[in-house]
């Protein structure tokens, strides 16, 4: 999805949770679904995620939803949400706990503090799953959200010798260079999860369904990923 069509997206997003602000809420009101996406890299979190967003709108059929993809524009919605200066962007990155030490110095300079950031994506994390129809990927969103009864929580997999050649073909890396970026990439999330929630983000407890994207197309892993959610929300509507 280019970020044009995402950005339109989300437009329709907030102003379908807008409207129904608006309206009187009936009683017994469940707030739609959520999902969050927890992968490795490679194994299509963000594509996988745009294509069910997509089929959870066509899909629904207790409701007329509208739903958004929050993977990078997650952080531009913290940005947003707390009126923080835009250059703290790269401090609530996933992949900014093993960078810490190399921003001492100018963290200095910065308030809030890298812990109070990491709790307002937490925050705005939980605030998007209970308002319901958010597909959030990364960013520990399973723990953040485990509670949530409306959330369900997708671990993808894939073998390491075809997401490097997912990442080859989608940058100008060879073999050796996708290799080693899907590695430090995967190193980068599972430290981000550890050092923040004290928790293995490869542990199946904390999903509700792992699929291995290497055994199935996209279009299959949305397939199957979506009717999964929707059978979840409807058991809850019971």
């Amino acid at each position: 999805m280019s970020s044009t069509s995402n950005i339109n997206s989300l437009q329709r997003y907030f102003a379908a949770r807008f409207r129904e602000e608006l309206l009187p809420k009936k009683t017994g009101h469940r707030p739609g679904p959520s999902v969050t996406i927890s992968r490795e890299t490679g194994a299509g979190g963000v594509s996988i995620g745009q294509k069910l967003a997509k089929y959870l709108e066509k899909n629904d059929r207790d409701r007329e939803s509208v739903w958004g993809l929050f993977d990078r524009n997650l952080v531009d919605e913290v940005i947003q949400d707390y009126r923080l200066p835009e250059k703290m962007a790269k401090y609530i990155e996933e992949h900014s706990a093993n960078a810490v030490e190399a921003y001492i110095g100018e963290l200095l300079d910065l308030h809030p503090s890298i812990s109070t950031l990491v709790e307002k994506m937490n925050e705005t994390i939980r605030k998007l799953a209970k308002t319901g129809n958010a597909v959030l990927v990364g960013r520990g969103g399973n723990i953040i959200t485990f509670p949530l009864k409306n959330t369900y929580h997708i671990r993808l997999t894939c073998p390491l010798e075809q997401r490097v050649k997912r990442i080859q073909s989608a940058n100008t890396l060879d073999y050796k260079e996708a290799t080693e970026y899907v590695r430090k990439k995967d190193r980068e999330r599972a430290e981000y999860v550890r050092k923040n929630f004290d928790k293995n983000i490869a542990d199946p407890l904390l999903y509700h369904l792992t699929l291995n994207t290497g055994l199935h197309s996209e279009d299959e892993a949305v397939r199957i990923i979506g009717e999964a959610v929707l059978q979840h929300a409807q058991s809850l509507a019971k």
